[in-house]
């Protein structure tokens, strides 16, 4: 499935995010656990690690491949896909090829 990961450390402690611009899943794993999993089709999406060991709450922001990490509605790290620009070209470029088939058909 096509999707884009990010990865940063946290607390000593390797946080991962999994999501599909298509789908809509979004899959958070701290230290190769999945502690987190969700389908959203919006912009943004909150994510509880208490389950995790971690005393923050994360943000996915899917324009531009971001994951947050909010402790006390403060943002403590922030962790970005490094070809993020891309992957929203290529998503969007997808979208639309879709569009013309259907449309087409």
């Amino acid at each position: 499935m096509l999707g884009f990961t990010v990865k940063g450390e946290y607390e000593g402690k390797e946080v991962v995010l999994w999501a599909s611009m298509i789908s809509g899943t979004e899959i958070i794993s701290v230290s190769g656990r999945e502690v987190s999993r969700k389908r959203s089709l919006g912009f943004s999406t909150s994510h509880d690690l208490s389950n995790a060991g971690i005393d923050a709450d994360i943000g996915v922001v899917k324009v531009p491949c971001t994951l947050e990490l909010h402790r006390k509605g403060k943002l403590v790290a922030t962790f970005k896909h490094p070809t993020a620009a891309l992957l929203i070209l290529l998503v969007s470029g997808m979208a639309a090829a879709v569009t013309v088939m259907v449309l087409w058909l």
